[in-house]
């Protein structure tokens, strides 16, 4: 079964090609393509999509993203950027999105974060997630008590925290990489989060140590699985 997407954009052209794309793709299908924030928040809160793609063209948009993020709660939103600006980018992250594409991007490309975002990762640069982590670790460096989190689950979020992919992080459980997942899930549904990036905003980062590792062997160039 196809995941249901929705298009916000202001650029008709653009919207028009990007459902065309997507509808031709086989994991997708875009039921809606909104040209103005008022009628797509109608929209997405009477028919929710999978996923929402929101076309921003200044920092001073992320207002309509905040408004999108608190009304449709857990539904990833993908910002699509009309360019590579890394603090932009924090600040798109920081206000809701799960996500980010350019839009010189190819389809090719663009599907592929989105199946990523579906499977509850959040693809971003080495760049862009050194800064994520710089931003929280301002805040404290260990991580905030969470109630209803076991154990395992606490401690698997303070590896998601300082950024090992899952594999590292069943490596070093000595469970299965399926099993990492399963509680990823369960971490981001009791957190309510869609994806790694806003667990680590939300809780921040684990301490300088964790289970063994030292800080200089973590895996933070890439925050994704």
């Amino acid at each position: 079964m196809s995941a249901t997407i929705a298009i916000l954009d202001s650029d008709r052209r653009y919207r028009e090609n990007l459902a065309a794309c997507l509808n031709r793709a086989p994991t997708f299908h875009c039921t809606a393509a909104y040209a103005d924030g008022d009628t797509a928040l109608t929209g997405f809160v009477q028919n929710p999509p999978d996923l929402v793609l929101l076309g921003l063209e200044e920092p001073q948009e992320l207002e309509v993203l905040t408004r999108i993020h608190r009304a449709i709660g857990n539904t990833p939103i993908i910002a699509l950027l009309p360019r590579e600006d890394v603090d932009w980018i924090v600040q798109t992250l920081a206000s809701g999105a799960a996500g980010y594409g350019l839009k010189s991007q190819s389809p090719a490309k663009l599907i592929e974060i989105l199946e990523d975002v579906l499977r509850g990762q959040s693809p971003v640069s080495s760049e862009v997630a050194r800064k994520l982590i710089d931003r929280v670790q301002l805040q404290t460096s260990t991580l905030q008590p969470q109630t209803g989190l076991s154990a395992r689950e606490r401690e698997i979020l303070e590896f998601l925290a300082q950024g090992y992919p899952y594999k590292q992080i069943a490596d070093s459980l000595a469970i299965s990489i399926n099993t990492v997942r399963t509680y990823v899930r369960r971490l981001y549904a009791k957190l309510e989060v869609p994806c790694r990036t806003h667990a680590v905003l939300k809780c921040r980062p684990a301490a300088r140590m964790v289970s063994g590792y030292k800080e200089e062997k973590l895996l933070i160039p890439h925050a994704v699985s």
